[in-house]
């Protein structure tokens, strides 16, 4: 008895479908219910695509905004632009090194 009241809800069992398709017509509610809910689901899609926010993007955003309240722009600018970066430092000496080890190598060749 539950599941037949359940089916009547659904609409199973009443017989408008079956009628419509021995007369030839489809049930006008059905036909029109794919394309609303297509259209419904462009329009959902199209809202979440503006919403989308990933924790790079709003991180980003967190950024810009500390260093506009907290006023530090030009000084990373000017540290940026800085030669005294401890990168830059760590890459000479890398080369010296490189330069000094080959040197070493050569002189060592010569010898012999």
């Amino acid at each position: 008895a539950a599941a037949a009241a359940a089916m009547k809800k659904m609409g199973a069992g009443s017989g408008k479908t079956e009628d419509a398709a021995a007369s030839g017509r489809s049930d006008p509610a059905k036909a029109e219910a794919p394309t609303r809910k297509a259209g419904d689901l462009a329009g959902l899609l199209s809202d979440l695509k503006g919403k989308k926010t990933t924790v790079l993007g709003k991180s980003r955003e967190d950024w810009k905004v500390f260093k506009r309240d907290e006023n530090i722009e030009d000084q990373l600018e000017a540290h940026k632009k800085d030669k005294n970066r401890y990168t830059d430092k760590v890459a000479f000496l890398q080369r010296t090194e490189l330069r000094e080890h080959e040197y070493e190598r050569q002189r060592k060749r010569g010898r012999r």
